[in-house]
């Protein structure tokens, strides 16, 4: 098995809107794959050749991430969502990545993962760029990311140490990122997030794709219980409301989570402050 770093986009119901791919440089190309259900494979492969195109027999994002996991072309793997665009800092701004920022960024979560055997690394989202500035005290210790903390839609695992640990991404049909995270940390494996690297959403969290082909407040609001209850004192289940309503729910207000990361480390590791300044 490979040793180089995969790109796992597991995507549906995207087949034109592919923005994630459009920031991947020439260079990661032959490391990444699309993750696509049977019914979506041909027009893909049309549209985006074989060898780009990954096949998955399963449905569902929780399920078909696990089977990702279990199918990896390499030890090392980035799962990045599909409707991503990239900013990398400037001072006190962010812009528009590069294609050199994004084989910088690739090039630092393989570094983390292999060479540092970090379980799991990612990058910040851009709401939480400049917050994470600030948590750090940027000014006495410049080091440009946090350990122990919130990650979605873009992250890497080593492979081996996920599979040692028999973390599963199928246990929620929802919040999967958030589960796996959490039951790394609580096995005593820090996350690593860099802030010089952040993400979004085109058109936000709520948008058509994806998991909102079979979301709906139910789910939502039995997932939210579910999590809360393999993370006690960890997970409180809160109702929030989005400025727009996301694609399957019934209104703007649902049941979600408030997450506590660094609660969920300490459950191993004990007092941590120490660690954490």
């Amino acid at each position: 098995m490979k040793d180089n770093l995969y790109i796992y986009i597991p995507t549906r119901g995207r087949l034109e809107k592919q923005a994630t791919l459009k920031k991947i440089p020439e260079k990661w190309i032959p490391y990444t794959r699309l993750v696509v259900g049977e019914e979506e494979a041909d027009s893909h492969i049309e549209k985006y050749g074989k060898e780009l195109i990954m096949i998955s027999p399963i449905e569902g994002l929780s399920a078909k991430r696990q089977w990702i996991m279990e199918n990896a072309h390499s030890r090392y793997l980035l799962f990045l969502d599909d409707d991503l665009r990239f900013y990398t800092r400037n001072g006190n701004t962010s812009i528009a990545s590069t294609e050199d920022d994004m084989n910088d960024l690739f090039n630092l979560i393989f570094y983390w993962i292999s060479d540092l055997k970090y379980a799991h690394a990612g990058l910040s989202s851009k709401s939480h760029q400049f917050h994470y500035i600030c948590e750090t005290k940027e000014e006495q210790n410049p080091k440009n990311y946090i350990e122990i903390g919130k990650m979605w839609a873009a992250y890497g695992y080593n492979v081996d140490i996920f599979e040692k640990e028999n973390i599963k991404f199928d246990r929620l049909p929802l919040m999967q990122d958030f589960d796996v995270t959490l039951s790394l940390l609580e096995r005593g494996y820090p996350n690593r997030i860099t802030y010089k690297y952040a993400h979004d959403q085109v058109g936000g969290s709520g948008s058509p794709g994806g998991c909102a082909f079979y979301r709906t407040n139910k789910l939502m609001k039995e997932t939210a219980y579910k999590l809360e209850k393999l993370h006690p004192g960890v997970v409180d289940v809160v109702l929030k409301t989005s400025k727009t309503k996301w694609k399957g729910l019934s209104s703007n207000t649902r049941v979600d989570v408030n997450i506590h990361w660094k609660n969920a480390y300490r459950k191993k590791i004990g007092n941590i402050s120490g660690f954490l300044k």
